[in-house]
């Protein structure tokens, strides 16, 4: 919840940093977490990060990315015109 309350303000900064306590705690994200956090990126027009965590999805957190993680990912590089990465 608290991630995704950050999706909606583009405070990209505090979802990564409740991401990493998260990892601190030993409790593994979603996709659906992973997809908050790419929204605020999106939020922020921070494409690149949102990049970052959908490709993390499968060598850091060992997921298989969905419709959820493809779709913020998508929606965050669409929302600056970034198309070729």
């Amino acid at each position: 919840a608290a991630i995704r309350a950050c999706s909606t303000g583009g405070r990209w900064e505090v979802a990564f940093a409740i991401l990493e306590r998260m990892g601190d705690l030993g409790v593994s994200p979603s996709e659906v977490t992973l997809g908050a956090v790419m929204r605020s990126c999106e939020s922020a027009q921070r494409w690149d990060l949102a990049l970052h965590v959908l490709r993390a999805m499968r060598s850091d957190f060992r997921l298989d990315p969905g419709p959820v993680a493809f779709g913020a990912a998508l929606g965050a590089c669409a929302r600056v015109g970034q198309w070729t990465s």
